[in-house]
């Protein structure tokens, strides 16, 4: 009868490990970059590596 068959379970294929690799490349990236920033930044902060110096004034791109 129609209907009566048994489900298929779900199951991971390449994808989903592609897709987990992924994930934990870019985690890893994260990681980096903000090891390096802590190292850079001024006080050892990492988000006042992105901070403009106040006696520098606005920040010309060159544009």
């Amino acid at each position: 009868m129609p209907g009566s068959q048994r489900g298929r379970r779900a199951t991971p294929n390449v994808y989903t490990g592609l897709m987990a690799v992924a994930v934990v490349a870019l985690l890893s990236a994260c990681v980096v970059v903000w090891m390096n920033g802590r190292v850079i930044g001024p006080g050892g902060d990492l988000m006042s590596a992105l901070s403009i110096h106040p006696k520098q004034g606005n920040l010309n791109l060159g544009r």
